[in-house]
């Protein structure tokens, strides 16, 4: 049991990293963006 709650608390932190990409990228392509247009 307690295998499977380590396997979960990984598997979270590991999309939490990835959603935190994410959205780093996302911002960074919007302010590339609005500079551009300024």
């Amino acid at each position: 049991m307690k295998d499977l709650a380590d396997k979960v608390l990984g598997d979270a932190g590991f999309y939490k990293q990835s959603c935190l990409v994410a959205i780093k990228d996302i911002i960074a392509s919007m302010r590339n963006v609005f500079l551009e247009k300024s």
